[in-house]
């Protein structure tokens, strides 16, 4: 299980990377769908380490370390949760993981319903700025006083 997870982590991270690489260069990627991205890319990541966490014994294993050998076989609990607590986290499992994935694919058939690449923005709609970081410190203490809008004394 916890190489699965892993595994599962990675391509979930190599796909989010290739996601935000394909949006900004075609629109403008808003703060907003930074931070949502941001927290569905660190969910799977807090559940693979929660879950190595739990059987640390494993994990190390899994990567040839500890005094155990990996245990690949899968088995039931010994104490299996109960119906009302399966259903609550099954429950919790769709609002908050499967409902956000399908509106972002409501949104995404609503605005173009082909699944073909998009083409690049064009200059008129630009995509997002990158973060510039200046060579000088006097022109980056001006920028960043000239960004937040406060008042020069």
């Amino acid at each position: 299980m916890l190489t699965t997870a892993a595994a599962s982590l990675g391509a979930h991270e190599a796909t989010a990377i290739w996601d935000v690489t394909y949006a900004e260069s075609r629109r403008k990627v808003t703060p907003a769908e930074q931070h949502i991205h941001s927290l569905l890319e660190v969910v799977p990541l807090m559940a693979t380490a929660s879950l190595a966490a739990l059987h640390w014994d494993q994990a190390l294993a899994v990567v040839g370390r500890g005094p155990v050998k990996a245990d690949f076989k899968l088995r039931p609990e010994v104490r299996p949760l109960s119906t009302r607590t399966r259903a609550a986290v099954i429950g919790a499992v769709t609002v908050f993981g499967a409902l956000p994935y399908l509106e972002e694919l409501v949104r995404c058939l609503r605005t173009n319903r082909s699944l073909r690449s998009q083409p690049a923005a064009p200059e008129a709609s630009a995509p997002t700025p990158t973060l510039r970081v200046p060579e000088h410190s006097d022109e980056r203490a001006e920028t960043s006083i000239e960004r937040a809008h406060l008042p020069v004394r």
